[in-house]
């Protein structure tokens, strides 16, 4: 789908299927899975913030369908349907509350 570090263009939808984010570890090669995504989940959300690279990699484990969102047509909806766009904007804020929720419930175990 994508790796860290490529161009951040867009914003995917993920209808189906099973999918890993994983972020690269410390030693060379290694990838740590940071989360494990499915059906009715979305993935590369730091797009529409303003984040220009991807910060981990989305990686394909079981086939299923996507919808991907480009920024362009991000622009287009938010002038053409305001309502929409700030629905979606909200959606996309409670989902990137609840995942750093979740990182800051790990962090507080670890630490």
């Amino acid at each position: 789908m994508f790796s860290e570090g490529d161009a951040s263009d867009g914003l995917y939808f993920l209808l189906s299927g099973k999918f890993a984010v994983e972020k690269k570890g410390e030693l060379p090669g290694k990838m740590q899975t940071v989360a494990l995504l499915s059906g009715g989940s979305v993935a590369g959300e730091g797009a529409m913030a303003g984040i220009t690279r991807r910060r981990a990699s989305l990686v394909c484990l079981e086939a299923g369908s996507v919808l991907f969102l480009s920024l362009a047509a991000y622009a287009r909806l938010c002038q053409d349907n305001p309502r929409l766009c700030l629905t979606l904007s909200r959606y996309l804020l409670r989902i990137s509350a609840l995942r750093l929720g979740c990182c800051s419930d790990r962090l507080a175990v670890l630490l």
